[in-house]
Parts: structure tokens; C-alpha cells; sequence
């Protein structure tokens, strides 16, 4: 794992800034005139839930295939769905720790 631990919390003292457990400051959204403060306060909302759901998509994409049925398991939504979370997943597990990384 190369991130901070969950849970990522919004600052209540400035909601443009996403703290971690041990309320360090794991990212800082910045407005400009092409995205407002209300888009930023959106962005570091969405990025405080980083944590929980990649947690729900490796829960999903541990989940056994086998359990459904053929014609689920061929149904190319469905498959696409557990490729996605199972790449996502991956993906975030191989990360390469750049400098100045927490973990």
C-alpha cells in the first residue's frame, strides 16, 4: 500500500483539503477561473472517499466469479465489471512509492 491509511477526512476548518487518519494533509484541491471553489470542495470530497471505495472494489473483485450463473458469467457488462475492479485494484496494490510519499 503506497497511500495513507483511510479514513480520509474533508478539513472542517477549510473543505478544500483532505486530511488522513492521523490528520495529515493528504491532498490540497486549488480554484482557478475555470473550476470554482464549490468544484474544489466536490473534488476533496470525492478524494476522501478514495479509501472506502477501493475497499469496496477489491471486496468485489475478490469476489468468486464461479458463484454466477453462465449466462451471467457471458453477460459482458457483468464480466467487464469484474475486469475493471480487478485492474483498478491492481493497479493501485503496484503503484511505484515516488519521493515524498507518506508510505
Amino acid at each position: 500500500m503506497n497511500y495513507s491509511e483511510g479514513p480520509w477526512t474533508v478539513s472542517e476548518q477549510e473543505p478544500m483539503i483532505v486530511v488522513d487518519a492521523d490528520l495529515w494533509t493528504g491532498c490540497s484541491t486549488t480554484y482557478d477561473n475555470n473550476h470554482g471553489r464549490q468544484t474544489c470542495r466536490a473534488n476533496a470530497r470525492l478524494i476522501a472517499l478514495a479509501p472506502e471505495m477501493l475497499e469496496m472494489l477489491r471486496n468485489f473483485a475478490a469476489m468468486p466469479f464461479t458463484f454466477l450463473t453462465e449466462e451471467q458469467r457471458n453477460f459482458e457488462p457483468m464480466s467487464k465489471m469484474f475486469r475493471e475492479a480487478g485492474r483498478i485494484v491492481s493497479e493501485m496494490d503496484s503503484a511505484p512509492v515516488e519521493s515524498g510519499n507518506v508510505k
